[in-house]
């Protein structure tokens, strides 16, 4: 019988890391506000998927200045309205499918709204 060693907990990040999640946070509100998707920014970037590049771009915008962040929330609203028109305009999507994009627009406005 072997024993596994025992796994460490996570080491703390160093500042290495938190300036590398800065840099790259900074890189998706760049690219977001080019009007890249969340899915082309997770591509270019190398992350996991949209949802990490969403997470992303919400950080770095909680980050920044009360009025920078005040506009780089109505940018967004004004794309996820243009992309929710789009989508309830899309006639090869059936109603079930309209609807449950419409939710996940609205969790992406949710999320990016909240301090």
């Amino acid at each position: 019988m072997s024993v596994r060693p025992k796994q460490e907990a996570s080491a703390p990040r160093d500042e290495a890391d938190t300036v590398g999640d800065l840099a790259l946070d900074q890189k998706t509100v760049a690219l977001r506000s080019a009007g890249k998707s969340y899915a082309t920014i997770a591509r270019t970037l190398g992350l996991a998927d949209a949802r990490k590049a969403h997470e992303a771009f919400s950080r770095d915008v909680r980050r920044r200045p009360s009025t920078e962040r005040a506009a780089l929330r109505d940018a967004e609203a004004m794309r996820l309205d243009t992309l929710a028109d789009r989508t309830k305009s899309r006639s090869d999507l059936s109603a079930e499918q309209v609807a449950k994009r419409l939710r996940a627009i609205e969790r992406l406005r949710q999320t990016v709204m909240m301090d």
